[in-house]
């Protein structure tokens, strides 16, 4: 690992662990435990896959990357489907023909976000991450339904969050495929780092944006 590929792991663990310290202190994770749980979940992934790295053979990292990435898509799902019920108490509460209106648009929004995934470019030898697009896409649908129910608060302050970084890794995702395909190792590193580095901003950004609960919530 380069100089600059440290600083930057280093710095994304300690923003992921002051953001966990914050959530508890402001009650963020009592109300969202699965964004909470999530959280966690990286900075135990990010130290494992450090640790780890030299003392395991490259299959069986590379099958413990994957099993990581695949429990990583299963969470971020699950917090999908907290911010849907988060956004549905805070804009109309719950009845009968809410709920049944709910389950459409659930439905809708998943044919959509696989819609989309599946369309994704994979013009190189590097695959993009379609599950990380699926998951991307729910999450501006998410988004676009806050702002359109007005709803404020952490339920949309996490959907953006996770927009903006799931729309920057899938547009990374397809710039290293190309720079792979055209053999530019320059491209390939900086669609790397800005990936990383819109990461730490979102990351930034739910340090100063989710606060104690407000009354609306």
């Amino acid at each position: 690992m380069n100089v600059i590929n440290l600083c930057l792991w280093g710095a994304g663990l300690g923003l992921q662990v002051i953001l966990v310290v914050v959530l508890f202190l402001r009650g963020v994770a009592r109300r969202f435990p699965i964004f909470t749980f999530l959280v966690i979940f990286y900075v135990l992934r990010s130290v494992a896959l450090f640790a780890l790295f030299d003392y395991l053979a490259r299959s069986t990292y590379s099958q413990l990357y994957d099993f990581l990435s695949l429990a990583d898509l299963c969470l971020q799902i699950l917090l999908a489907g907290e911010i849907a019920l988060r956004i549905l108490r805070q804009s109309s509460g719950w009845t009968v023909s809410r709920m049944a209106k709910m389950a459409f648009l659930a439905a809708l929004a998943l044919g959509v976000a696989g819609g989309v995934a599946a369309l994704i470019p994979t013009p190189g030898s590097v695959p993009v991450d379609r599950g990380a697009a699926f998951v991307a896409v729910l999450m501006v649908l998410l988004l676009l339904w806050a702002v359109l129910a007005r709803i404020a608060g952490a339920p949309r302050r996490i959907a953006e969050g996770f927009a903006v970084y799931g729309i920057v890794s899938v547009l990374a995702g397809i710039a290293r495929s190309y720079a792979a395909l055209h053999r530019n190792a320059g491209a390939y590193a900086a669609s790397s780092y800005a990936q990383a580095g819109i990461y730490m901003a979102v990351v930034i950004y739910w340090l100063f944006t989710l606060r104690a609960k407000p009354a609306a919530e």
